[in-house]
């Protein structure tokens, strides 16, 4: 989460897509910045913030939320799962490891709203991208970037905001195979049915 009141832009940090990089590259331009969820239980400004959330804190300090460009990244959702397991097998310790369908079931079964995944103890939660970005059926930012398409969708957003084109640096990278690769019919539709608002608002498909 960053916000700009110079540049009159703010970022909404969607988990696993790309948004420890943007962060990293834009925080010189922005005065206010997240704080870590672990470090302040009770920070105002977290890092996975959501736009309804800080739409309601625009409001509260008299700021007009329409004179910012906001904008977020989405991406595959499928995809999104499989680097989140990734990222999470790198950082668990073993007694908490697991296969891929046991995380598959503890996404969807743990993951409810996203205020109980602020309060959860599960690492693997993953809430829906269109709880960062949407309030309803209102989507609530300008530019909804895809991680697929990153490098050409983050120029756009530096140009947009008056600062210079950047290289986005490679942060917590997993590297795995396919995406794919990694699921069964019954694991890909556990993914579909959890995910759905997301594939019906930003288009994808199991590819």
């Amino acid at each position: 989460m960053l916000i700009s009141h110079k540049h009159k832009f703010v970022f909404i940090h969607i988990s696993k897509n790309a948004g420890t990089s943007i962060s990293k590259v834009l925080s010189p331009y922005s005065e206010i910045k997240a704080t870590n969820l672990h470090k302040r239980k009770y920070a105002l400004y977290r890092q996975h913030t959501t736009a309804s959330q800080l739409k309601t804190i625009f409001e509260n300090h008299g700021w007009d939320w329409n004179e910012y460009f906001s904008f977020g990244i989405v991406r595959n959702p499928w995809a999104r799962i499989v680097s989140k397991y990734e990222f999470w097998k790198q950082t668990a310790n073993n007694e908490k490891k697991s296969n891929f369908w046991d995380f598959c079931k503890r996404v969807t079964d743990q993951c409810g709203t996203f205020s109980e995944l602020l309060s959860s103890k599960y690492p693997y939660n993953q809430p829906s991208q269109s709880d960062f970005i949407y309030e309803s059926a209102n989507l609530l930012v300008n530019f909804v970037g895809r991680y697929e398409n990153l490098e050409q969708d983050f120029d756009k957003i530096c140009e947009r905001i008056g600062v210079p084109r950047m290289q986005l640096p490679v942060l917590h990278k997993t590297y795995h195979n396919p995406y794919c690769d990694y699921y069964t019919d019954k694991t890909q539709k556990i993914i579909a049915e959890k995910y759905a608002e997301d594939i019906e608002n930003f288009k994808y498909k199991f590819i």
